[in-house]
């Protein structure tokens, strides 16, 4: 029998609390709850959903209840580095290839005028005169279209002419009416030689085509797409090549050019009297073919890139008369020419707009221009 020394246990053992219960009493051995709570692994857990495709390999976000979650997916750094050179190669690209084509076009378009000039001296070897130009009884002879009597109608002097009244001295060299006389049947010589491409027949030395309102389209400076019957086109815009000759205004220098017009340029006239008679008829006026970057090329390529010297020079037939881009005429100026968004060429120093007299003209490339503005023109001496 238990003695009364035996004392009942002291109020400081307390009874295991229901904490210490639950995480295994007074064996020291403590289950923690996990901090995460993953969901089952369905390859290692074979009891689990084994057929899950991997959603379940990453735990779950606690929720309280009434929380508003936010997605945060986002690009990386890094994403947004390869998006930004994704973007600046094909901006690369693009601009890339524009200059390509534009330089293609320039190529092409001094390729073409060489061409047309080996084709007029082939002729010139082979008949003894430069077409258009075959006088009677050679061109009848030779088998081309009979020729006129009067001058620009196949006088056999040399130069490309229109076909004015011979008392019209000066605008009778220029050849500035288009579709009558040597300035038009050039092609047609040439194309019935066969010496260049496409077929221009129609036109005759001393009359202008059966209707003139089969070219109606060319007149008040709209586009005239039936010019192609009478001219070929050319490699460098809605252009076309055409031929005149007599230089600067004022001191005919009898030299043969090829032009290029665009389809604008055409207009009706029937302010000089003609050899092909006092009808109104198609003449050219001031229009410009090309940008400034475009005649700056072309002119560096193949001369000696200044617009108004060397035997490529920024001139066009206008009204009868050869003017410069400028829209004067006669002889090169050093006149102070300042450079603006409308200019083809001026005498600034490209730093300023300011043009600065006795100094020759440039093309209109630095401050104050627009290169990439359609205000120049090319004329290219026979060679």
């Amino acid at each position: 029998m238990a003695t009364s020394n035996q004392q009942p246990a002291t109020s400081n053992q307390q009874p295991a609390t229901s904490n210490q219960q639950k995480n295994g009493g007074f064996l020291g051995i403590v289950k923690h709850k996990p901090l995460l709570n993953l969901r089952r692994h369905p390859v290692l857990d074979t009891g689990s959903r084994a057929t899950n495709s991997g959603r379940d390999y990453f735990p779950r976000s606690p929720r309280k209840a009434g929380m508003v979650v936010y997605s945060k997916a986002a690009f990386t750094l890094v994403e947004l580095a390869i998006v930004l050179v994704i973007i600046g190669l094909v901006v690369g690209g693009v601009l890339v290839g524009r200059d390509l084509i534009s330089a293609a076009e320039i190529r092409s378009q001094i390729s073409q005028i060489e061409k047309y000039n080996v084709a007029a001296n082939t002729f010139k070897i082979k008949y003894g005169y430069l077409p258009g130009d075959i006088p009677e009884p050679h061109a009848s002879g030779f088998g081309f279209k009979a020729r006129g009597a009067g001058e620009g109608t196949g006088d056999g002097n040399g130069v490309i002419q229109g076909a004015w009244n011979p008392l019209d001295n000066e605008p009778s060299a220029v050849g500035s009416v288009i579709l009558c006389g040597e300035t038009g049947m050039f092609w047609v010589d040439l194309s019935t030689a066969n010496l260049i491409d496409g077929s221009f027949n129609i036109l005759l030395p001393n009359a202008y085509p059966a209707t003139n309102t089969a070219l109606s389209e060319a007149g008040n400076g709209s586009s005239n797409t039936l010019l192609k019957s009478y001219f070929p086109k050319a490699k460098i815009g809605a252009n076309y090549v055409h031929v005149w000759s007599g230089g600067y205004f004022g001191q005919n220098n009898r030299k043969n050019y090829f032009g290029i017009m665009p389809s604008t340029a055409v207009v009706w006239s029937s302010s000089f009297i003609s050899q092909c008679g006092t009808v109104s008829y198609p003449m050219l006026s001031s229009a410009y073919p090309m940008t400034v970057n475009q005649a700056y090329n072309i002119d560096a390529k193949i001369d000696d890139g200044l617009p108004q010297s060397g035997k490529v020079t920024t001139q066009l037939v206008s009204q009868g008369f050869p003017v410069w881009a400028s829209g004067s005429w006669g002889v090169p100026s050093t006149a102070a020419t300042d450079a603006s968004s409308t200019t083809c060429f001026d005498n600034s120093n490209s730093a300023t707009v300011t043009g600065v007299a006795g100094q020759p003209q440039h093309y209109s490339l630095g401050v104050g221009s627009t290169p990439n503005s359609q205000n120049c023109t090319l004329s290219f001496e026979f060679q």
